[in-house]
């Protein structure tokens, strides 16, 4: 598939039978189903499907800057899980649907 820009771009292409599933990440799917409840999320075994355990956080930045990408990580490493999942919360309900 071509990437789309925007969700409900996403969306109109599984309901146009242009794909057939889409992914996201663990903690979207929530306000996905929400917003789209015509929607089914679709849950594997255990040990199969999709491996996505921890929805690392990430950032981009230039090559070379290890001194940039070391302060990154360690800011990142002093979030706890509680406040993360706070924060991507906080975020995902402010998102326009």
């Amino acid at each position: 598939m071509t990437p789309v820009a925007t969700i409900p771009n996403v969306v109109e292409n599984i309901e146009q039978g242009t794909c057939d599933a889409i992914t996201f990440s663990s903690l979207s799917v929530p306000y996905l189903l929400e917003d789209y409840p015509d929607l089914v999320e679709v849950k594997f075994a255990d040990g199969k499907g999709f491996t996505d355990a921890t929805n690392p956080d990430n950032a981009g930045i230039a090559k070379g800057q290890d001194a940039v990408l070391e302060k990154i990580n360690q800011i990142i490493g002093g979030i706890s899980d509680d406040e993360r999942a706070k924060i991507w919360n906080d975020c995902s309900n402010r998102q326009p649907s």
